[in-house]
């Protein structure tokens, strides 16, 4: 059965996580957009090795935000009716 520490470290495990893989996706763009989308080889031009891993880190961050549940932004600050607020009947 699971505890609420064992809940708790598993959620800050995953918070670390997605930062660390987010911090790993920005220095990979950095890499990318500084040596170029696309790499000259022998065998003629190929995506830059870098893309993969990025897009991978990314989608990691995105998904584990989503699980955590931090995808969602409220549309006010405070549940309610706004101040001043009166029904269109009460003229």
């Amino acid at each position: 059965m699971r505890t609420a520490a064992t809940s708790r470290s598993n959620i800050v495990g995953r918070r670390a996580s997605s930062t660390t893989d987010l911090v790993r996706a920005e220095a990979l763009r950095q890499q990318i957009d500084a040596e170029g989308e696309v790499v000259q080889t022998r065998n003629g031009p190929k995506d830059h090795p870098a893309l993969r891993h990025e897009l991978q880190a990314g989608a990691f961050v995105a998904k584990t935000l989503l699980r955590l549940g931090l995808n969602v932004e409220p549309l006010r600050p405070v549940p309610g009716r706004p101040a001043g607020w009166m029904p269109p009947d009460a003229s």
